[in-house]
């Protein structure tokens, strides 16, 4: 089979949900709508990945997500709420060939847990309790303010929006990331790396609010026009 070459492949890492390794149908559809062709990395461990411990990679089980990684144009790092050695291994390679990346919620926080752990911090991940208050049915919950001078500011064009989130942890802080948005009790809301051609993480969920919500479509589209420069080099 053969993908159109006017179209990035949008590699997304697959969550585990009951023994199944799925994508969250909102992220493949605002991927599509965006002009990507989504494509779901599985890990390729014999084991199952609900239990606590996990094997680490082998050597072979390495090659094979580098081969993967070397394969699609863009990486998105959806939600969820627990990731693993595979996740971590898939998102190093896709950011040392300087992919574009797009974190969401536990994306967000995976990007950012590696950026401090290198710098031999390990406590960037504390819970949060006042958004496990937050009312999770709303279309929007908060709102954030994003900061000027960050590609995110270019590509939201707004001071403040209102977003949806439904995490329950927050990141405490970063390394070598810069911090493009606050919610307004004070938490990260988003991140990037400015050295890459496009490393950007957000604490709530665009995918969510694609078809209504002018700002999420502009994240997305941002993104695939990026990984769309990406196809072929």
């Amino acid at each position: 089979m053969s993908f159109p070459k006017d179209k990035p492949i949008i590699g997304i890492i697959g969550r585990v949900i009951d023994n199944k390794i799925c994508i969250n149908d909102e992220i493949r559809y605002a991927v599509l709508k965006s002009g990507g062709i989504p494509f779901i990395i599985i890990p390729n461990q014999k084991q199952l990945y609900n239990k606590k411990k996990i094997k680490n990679l082998k050597v072979t089980e390495k090659r094979y997500l580098k081969k993967i990684v070397n394969k699609i144009d863009g990486l998105l790092l959806q939600g969820g709420n627990t990731w693993y050695q595979y996740d971590e291994y898939i998102y190093k390679h896709a950011l040392k060939k300087n992919i574009p990346i797009l974190g969401i919620c536990m994306g967000m926080q995976m990007i950012c847990k590696i950026d401090v752990t290198n710098s031999k911090k390990n406590d960037n991940l504390e819970k949060n309790l006042t958004y496990i208050n937050h009312n999770q049915t709303k279309k929007y919950v908060h709102k954030v303010r994003i900061l000027n001078n960050t590609n995110l500011s270019k590509i939201i064009k707004k001071d403040i929006i209102y977003v949806n989130s439904r995490h329950n942890y927050h990141v405490k802080k970063v390394n070598n990331l810069s911090v493009t948005a606050y919610s307004n009790d004070g938490f990260i809301e988003g991140v990037e790396y400015k050295n890459k051609k496009f490393v950007i993480g957000v604490e709530w969920h665009p995918e969510s609010t694609f078809d209504n919500d002018a700002f999420s479509k502009r994240l997305f589209k941002s993104f695939i026009k990026i990984c769309k420069k990406n196809i072929n080099n």
